[in-house]
């Protein structure tokens, strides 16, 4: 009896290891960034941040990148094979961007974050996703919700947008959103990417005949910018 109480328990750890921290499939596809620990899904061909690093854990402003190493970041937090869901914590971060490749995250990926200020590039955003967030502001697209905005001092619509400015671009065009009002926390976008094409400005006409200056809107302005391409064919 009691050698097989003791073999089912070694096929317990057996199974354990292989579904999670010991399978060596999970330990090749991590890497660390800066401030983000990063799982690769080969399966679906797409990145995962899943939890911040000790540095990452510092920041006030943490801007989620649309790719890491040629990968698309599309899903925040993930289920891991040992147990329990990976999430981000941090008593520090004040304001969170995601980006516009983002389409769902776990549930309480999030919820290790008390946020002043959440933004949503992503115009694909689930609106179930939206319960788990602790911010006490969200920033986002009204692109796929027409109640959102309705009389809401939590959700807020932007009033800084960045175009793609090219004919079937991702997101519905729009690569970046953001809110100023004084002094908010706010940091620039990277620049976009397009295959066959360098990024050349950001302009305030799809024309591209006058560039941005880079002065902000003032939270009653509305402020429209272009991408400009270049053909490196």
């Amino acid at each position: 009896m009691i050698k097989k109480i003791v073999a089912c328990g070694m096929l317990i750890i057996i199974v354990f290891s292989l579904a999670g921290c010991g399978n060596p499939y999970y330990r090749k596809n991590v890497i660390h960034t800066e401030y983000f620990k990063v799982f690769f899904d080969e399966k679906w061909d797409l990145a995962v941040v899943f939890e911040l690093t000790d540095l990452g854990k510092e920041q006030e402003i943490l801007v989620v990148p649309s790719h890491i190493d040629g990968w698309r970041v599309e899903k925040l937090g993930r289920q891991m094979g040992y147990g329990g869901n990976s999430k981000l914590e941090s008593e520090k971060c004040k304001k969170l961007y995601l980006p516009y490749t983002l389409k769902y995250f776990n549930s309480g990926a999030v919820r290790g974050l008390l946020l002043d200020e959440m933004v949503i590039n992503s115009a694909e955003y689930m609106n179930n996703s939206l319960s788990q967030i602790r911010s006490k502001k969200v920033v986002t697209l009204e692109t796929y919700s027409d109640t959102l905005f309705t009389e809401s001092d939590y959700y807020l619509k932007p009033n800084i947008y960045y175009h793609f400015n090219y004919e079937d671009s991702p997101n519905g065009g729009y690569y970046w959103i953001d809110n100023i009002a004084g002094e908010n926390l706010y940091v620039n976008p990277e620049t976009p990417m397009r295959e066959g094409y360098e990024f050349a400005g950001w302009y305030l006409e799809p024309e591209c005949e006058n560039e941005w200056d880079d002065t902000f809107p003032s939270i009653e302005e509305e402020l429209l910018l272009y991408a400009d391409w270049k053909s490196i064919d």
